[in-house]
């Protein structure tokens, strides 16, 4: 090896490394100021009055979130005529949520691994992309539709204050068109080739991308997923969610009286416009003052916000991330032939 090719070898083994490192210096940092606003005595002294059992019920909710997280991706998978093993998918869900919690730009990241895994576990290019973007799409659909469901009650009964219905509206009509979009892209080939057609032109990147992203479309077009299949993935999806809005409600009420539906879930949504900014780490500190404000609008004490969302956070992030690195460093091994063949 070259002097030259052992110092490329030497960054490429560097480089996650240092991504890692600065994913973690920006954790500490965000949490030192989360601390030092409640108060390193009083965060502490909220802590040795908290409720144990709710705290404990949220953890084993969030083991429940990564099963199920697990599920989804298998569900997606067999949509597409794939099939995926339960381990399979736990280290396909596992891996991906590590990396989107730990990487800048983790989730457009996490989506590259998944198709790559899901390759290496036997299924096509076509069917592991389709089937990542089925998982993205119908999850999406899900918290949508559970947000809206949770919220709407609340908009009839004049219960949000105007700044948040405002924000709630907003929210629930992105993610609905981001929805629609997908959905008409996946039922039109038609539409599907005009939209490929327009990326192709924006980047040379993505041009190079759009023969790959086609044929995945192809998949689904000519075999389209069966209805029963497309709502067992949102089936999985709706507990996912449910789980991990219900482990946020326990952490309230281990620290206090807990909350309503609708501040839970505005506080949930806002979290998951937080980690879609591709600037930090799992949208790290960009989630944590999104939901503090957002609880502290709609009447929660501040230092009360504060503590349970970092605990939240630790709780719903970071454990689950710091789980999941032994699958994203240990590569899988390779399925056989006909592994994903559905």
């Amino acid at each position: 090896m070259t002097d030259e090719a052992g110092a490329d070898a030497s960054s490429s083994s560097a480089s996650p490394r240092r991504r890692l490192a600065i994913g973690a210096g920006l954790v500490v940092v965000t949490y030192t100021v989360g601390l030092a606003f409640v108060g390193i005595q009083d965060a502490l002294e909220a802590v040795r009055r908290a409720t144990v059992w709710p705290l404990l019920l949220a953890l084993l909710l969030e083991a429940v979130t990564l099963v199920t997280l697990a599920q989804v991706h298998r569900s997606s998978a067999l949509a597409v005529r794939g099939r995926l093993r339960q381990p399979e998918a736990l280290n396909v869900s596992m891996s991906a949520f590590t990396v989107s919690q730990t990487v800048p730009g983790g989730g457009a990241v996490a989506g590259a691994l998944i198709v790559q895994r899901l390759q290496r576990f036997g299924l096509s290019a076509p069917q592991a992309t389709a089937s990542m973007v089925l998982t993205a799409t119908l999850a999406t659909v899900t918290i949508a539709l559970i947000a809206a469901g949770g919220i709407w009650p609340a908009f009839l009964d004049a219960e949000l204050p105007g700044i948040a219905v405002v924000g709630v509206a907003a929210l629930v009509v992105v993610l609905l068109a981001v929805v629609a979009s997908v959905v008409a892209v996946l039922r039109s080939p038609s539409v599907a080739d005009r939209l490929l057609g327009r990326l192709g032109r924006l980047h040379r990147v993505l041009a190079e991308r759009v023969d790959g992203w086609r044929r995945s479309l192809d998949v689904v077009h000519d075999d389209p997923p069966t209805l029963a299949r497309l709502l067992r993935v949102i089936a999985w999806s709706s507990v996912n969610w449910s789980a991990d809005i219900a482990a946020l409600a326990l952490v309230f009420l281990a620290f206090g009286d807990g909350v309503s539906l609708t501040v839970l879930l505005v506080g949930f949504g806002v979290s998951q416009l937080g980690a879609a900014i591709p600037v930090t780490p799992g949208g790290v500190g960009f989630v944590e003052s999104g939901m503090v404000g957002a609880f502290v609008a709609l009447g929660t004490p501040a230092s009360e916000a504060t503590t349970v969302v970092l605990v939240y956070r630790v709780l719903a992030a970071w454990l689950p991330a710091l789980a999941g690195t032994s699958m994203l460093v240990r590569p899988p091994a390779a399925a056989t032939p006909d592994a994903g063949a559905g």
